[in-house]
């Protein structure tokens, strides 16, 4: 940012020490919040916004988003409410039917030198309105960063709302899910504790929800990037005054995260409460829950139970049985396909796990994490190396313990076989 009255010299150079050739420089003055420093606050519920792109630059940032739209943006700041907040980008005319045009970022942080990404989305041109809308759970007071792109407008209206559901800690307000592959947020950072009696054996504040049984095997999980406390997972039967005990499993997916497997019976219905685990901090906070078809899966079908892989081996497996994970940002995105977990312990050099075996029979994807199983960082992932199957080569630390997720394309699979060995 330029300070009025300063003369500043601006040199232009080539990238290479010789490098040399014709030029256009060109100066201009951005808009008021064309810097993350000179956001505008916004003020959730007041109505529409409206903004303007002309003369903005592009911001060369990440910050954990999974991608950034190339096209200039500008920024503004709203503080959250402790509920599920919403921004909107409508009012402008698109210009191509189908196109990836537009996107909010938010962002959190103590100030503009220290953000990390919450949520982000791109928009399209489905319709004549060009639109994109953002939904994410905000903390009390809590400074949101928003930064608005696009690629075929220089006006448009942003509106910031609250959203105020009913009360889902209370019983009679459980939120109906419409079944298997039903997804839904929630939180409990707000919610009152329930007596469960025998049913569940933590005291910590939780919120309801509804799924008629079709007499499969269900299974409820918030084992996901979008839960951030420890869970528990109760199922029940009854209506709300008289709870009776179901017979589930319950299995924690990283150490905090948990899963809960039941049989189900045609039209019973059942509520799914969630709340937190007394035993493990934090006890409270946001959730993702997920209702999917099927039973326990296999042995290794969760981070704390990775096999362990010798360095070199060869070991056969199969994600038939297994639950998705979405557990942490990796260069190729982890999607819907179920996958299985092993670890192996670094020596210092460069190490290959690989999926080309003769035995791997789909379109496989694999991943290596480095830190515990309840806060994973991903260094290397691989979508296709040898045809549709996966290989990885990474730079080991020695005694360093290596999580390696094997998943698949898609919704893909099937059978495989990995190999650990060193790079030579």
């Amino acid at each position: 940012r330029a300070d009025e009255g300063t003369s500043y010299s601006i040199v232009v150079h080539g990238e290479e020490r010789d490098a040399t050739g014709d030029f256009i420089l060109n100066l201009r003055k951005p808009p008021a919040n064309g810097i993350c420093d000179t956001s505008l606050e916004l003020f959730p519920n007041e109505g529409i916004s409206s903004g303007s792109l002309v003369q903005a630059c592009q911001e060369d940032l990440l910050l954990g988003c999974a991608s950034l739209l190339e096209a200039p943006g500008v920024w503004y700041t709203v503080l959250g409410t402790g509920n599920l907040m919403n921004a909107r980008l409508s009012g402008v005319v698109c210009e191509q039917q189908s196109r990836l045009t537009s996107q909010i970022s938010v962002f959190e942080g103590v100030d503009c030198s220290d953000l990390q990404c919450t949520e982000a989305i791109q928009g399209g041109c489905q319709t004549d309105l060009f639109e994109t809308s953002v939904r994410w759970f905000s903390s009390v007071n809590e400074t949101y960063y928003l930064y608005v792109q696009s690629s075929t407008t220089t006006v448009f209206n942003l509106t910031v709302k609250d959203i105020l559901p009913d009360r889902p800690d209370v019983c009679t307000n459980a939120t109906k899910l419409d079944g298997v592959g039903a997804t839904v947020w929630g939180s409990t950072l707000s919610a009152a504790p329930d007596d469960l009696g025998s049913c569940s054996n933590s005291s910590s504040p939780g919120v309801f929800y509804l799924v008629n049984g079709t007499g499969s095997d269900f299974y409820a999980s918030t084992c996901n990037t979008g839960t951030d406390f420890a869970t528990d997972v109760t199922i029940l039967t009854g209506d709300c005054e008289n709870f009776g005990c179901v017979d589930a499993t319950t299995v924690s997916c990283d150490g905090k995260r948990s899963i809960t497997y039941w049989s189900t019976l045609p039209d019973e219905t059942y509520l799914i409460y969630v709340n937190g685990n007394d035993n493990t901090e934090p006890s409270s906070g946001r959730f993702n829950l997920t209702i999917g078809e099927g039973v326990q899966g296999a042995v290794n079908d969760f981070c704390p139970s990775a096999i362990e892989l010798g360095i070199p081996s060869r070991s056969e497996g199969a994600t038939v049985d297994a639950t998705s994970d979405k557990v942490a940002f990796c260069e190729n995105e982890m999607n819907d396909a179920p996958g299985v977990w092993y670890s192996t312990r670094g020596n210092g050099n460069l190490l290959t796990a690989s999926l080309c075996g003769d035995s791997t029979d789909y379109d496989t994807r694999i991943y290596i994490f480095t830190g515990t199983c309840g806060s994973l960082r991903c260094i290397v992932s691989n979508d296709d190396f040898c045809a549709s199957k996966s290989e990885v080569t990474w730079e080991s630390e020695p005694d360093e313990v290596y999580y390696i997720l094997v998943s698949g394309f898609g919704s893909s699979v099937g059978n495989f076989e990995i190999s650990i060995f060193e790079d030579a």
